[in-house]
């Protein structure tokens, strides 16, 4: 259910009362604000930053929707290039969003003023320098903003949260009872850990992305969990995630997008962040994983791992077949490799008159030969030269991956392999990749196809 479903559902009968009592929203980013998230998740807007596999932002754009919003502005005295790429014009929200610089030195009074003509005389909410806004999705909100006293709100340390704009109280009378609305202590590594476990316990006060037929279990889209793994409640579970068998993840595990987590290994009471690889019998416990990194929040540890064999990033790069560079990088290879087979493929190929195991004496042992030496591959070379096909990758390809290493028994441990090169490789890595390819034919159990 969106945001904007459960709004309508919690509107009370006053209709037309609420109509008349517009709300709009003001978001206020102070570029040095929050600069420990900034340090914890380089690379990353503060308010961008996802906690259970929801940015900071889109709680806040949550909140704004219940509130009765349904226009916001968002002003920044950095730059907000990022923010703009994210949310657009908000309309896959139901939300009208637009943009307005402001100076380092602007007080309250006057980044008020330069967007008086935003709001007019209508009623606002100001959302200044906040990261997150506890509050109930069940609850109802719009009434009791819209009739609110003009003033402070909620402050703290973290933000604060305020009205502007009409008083309206000549449109409705005030609430007789308050919903819950607080601002959560939010400084530190540690605390935003603390507030990851306590919305997944309470997941049932927000709006949370993925499928939920069962309270305490969310699941996104594409995801893969094989037999034999285990999933304990509560988790949530982002987009395009594979879980190998052995897994137990959960209790109290947040799993991002375009995530692996290789066979036996274990995630409980951990944050494990988008673009993740977890690699085979790692256990993860209260730790936050992210790229290569392992950090403890209650420490405020990181350790950096060096073998992308147990933990590291999954790059967009890796994913990218189909650039340019890799193309020339494979043609090339595939010239190289052309030339170097050409006259042993046309000295050997007459003789090959029957498959490897249903030849039989000389006939069977130049048949070996003709294989080990790859050279029944040679006719896909012509494929790599037009396009159609990789010279090496997972399938469909010339080579796959899963014939660089030798301890591949059968197709799952192939698809193994396959995953960690696919999402690991670049370009130039190709090379020693097909070397290794072609030195273990002679032992490989996995054909490509």
């Amino acid at each position: 259910m969106t945001a904007q479903q459960l709004l309508h559902r919690s509107i009370p009968s006053n209709q037309n009362k609420l109509e008349k009592a517009r709300m709009k929203t003001l978001i206020i980013i102070r570029e040095n604000a929050h600069s420990w998230l900034r340090d914890t998740f380089p690379g990353q807007h503060p308010l961008l930053v996802r906690i259970c596999n929801k940015s900071f932002l889109e709680f806040l754009f949550d909140f704004s929707i219940i509130a009765g919003a349904r226009e916001v502005r968002i002003v920044s005295d950095g730059d907000m290039a990022e923010i703009r790429d994210f949310c657009h014009d908000g309309g896959r929200w139901g939300l009208n969003i637009s943009y307005a610089t402001i100076q380092k030195s602007d007080t309250i009074t006057q980044i008020h003023n330069k967007n008086r003509r935003f709001y007019a005389d209508e009623r606002i909410i100001v959302l200044d320098n906040l990261l997150f806004i506890e509050f109930n999705k069940n609850e109802s909100y719009t009434e009791y903003l819209a009739s609110s006293h003009v003033g402070m709100l909620l402050s703290s340390g973290q933000g604060s949260v305020y009205l502007d704009g009409a008083d309206q109280q000549s449109i409705l009378e005030q609430c007789g009872s308050s919903p819950h609305i607080s601002i959560p202590e939010l400084g530190s590594l540690p605390e935003y850990f603390r507030l990851s476990a306590e919305i997944l316990r309470q997941g049932s006060r927000y709006i949370l992305p993925g499928y939920s037929n069962e309270d305490g279990c969310y699941i996104g889209r594409n995801v893969v969990i094989h037999k034999g793994a285990e999933i304990k409640k509560p988790v949530i579970i982002g987009n395009n995630v594979q879980i190998m068998p052995g897994c137990v993840i959960g209790p109290e595990a947040v799993i991002g997008s375009t995530v692996i987590i290789d066979r036996e290994s274990l995630v409980t009471g951990s944050i494990v962040m988008h673009n993740t690889f977890v690699g085979e019998q790692l256990e993860v416990k209260d730790k936050i994983a992210s790229g290569n990194r392992l950090m403890d929040p209650a420490t405020g540890a990181s350790l950096q791992l060096v073998d992308a064999h147990l933990l590291s990033e999954i790059t967009a790069e890796g994913a990218v077949y189909e650039g340019i560079f890799r193309r020339l990088v494979h043609v090339l290879a595939a010239l190289l490799l052309f030339m170097a087979q050409l006259l042993p493929y046309l000295f050997l190929r007459p003789f090959v008159g029957k498959p490897v195991d249903g030849g039989t004496g000389h006939e069977h042992k130049i048949a070996q030969l003709f294989n080990r030496l790859s050279l029944d591959r040679f006719p896909q070379l012509f494929r790599v030269f037009s396009g159609s096909l990789r010279l090496i990758g997972s399938q469909p390809a010339v080579f796959r991956y899963a014939e660089t290493e030798e301890w591949p028994e059968n197709e799952m441990d192939a698809r193994i392999v396959e995953q960690f090169c696919t999402l690991h490789s670049h370009p130039f890595g190709d090379i020693p990749l097909l070397l290794k390819a072609l030195l273990n034919r002679k032992e490989s159990k996995i054909t490509a196809s």
